[in-house]
């Protein structure tokens, strides 16, 4: 009887997984956090810039990744030219500042503006593209369909 009992424990678990909640079949890519991802990325210089001491900003084909640690307030679009508007808190005093983009396919300037208690970014968009806005570690990321 011993010996049966120890040859089923010693059955199961030679031959058991190593974590059972992940699928036996190994082909499904493994996916890793996005700090992750973020913190293992490089940078190109071109594409990233230092607006101000608490703000820079990384300018890729299909997203833009806003690095910063204020809060974002809200954010909505207009029309009437087509823009993506970002509103984050705190206040922040400084004079209006754009940039003109030439690597993103959807946004070709940004400008960034103080208001009287938020600042606001505004994305002059060159088409009509949706857009998601998530929050990541060290900021947020504005990613286009």
């Amino acid at each position: 009887m011993r010996n049966i009992l120890f040859l089923i424990l010693f059955l199961t678990i030679a031959f058991s997984r190593e974590n059972p909640f992940e699928p036996a079949d190994s082909s499904y890519p493994k996916i890793e956090p996005i700090s992750k991802v973020m913190s293992q990325k490089r940078v190109d210089p071109s594409r990233s810039k230092k607006i101000f001491k608490w703000f820079s900003i990384e300018i890729l084909d299909d997203s833009i990744y806003l690095k910063t640690k204020d809060s974002l307030f809200r954010d909505f679009t207009i029309d009437n030219p087509k823009k993506i508007v970002i509103d984050f808190k705190p206040k922040r005093a400084f004079k209006t500042k754009s940039i003109k983009i030439d690597t993103n396919r959807c946004i070709s300037k940004i400008t960034f503006g103080s208001h009287k208690s938020y600042y606001r970014l505004a994305l002059v968009m060159r088409d009509k593209c949706l857009y998601e806005l998530l929050k990541i570690d060290g900021g947020y990321k504005l990613q286009f369909k």
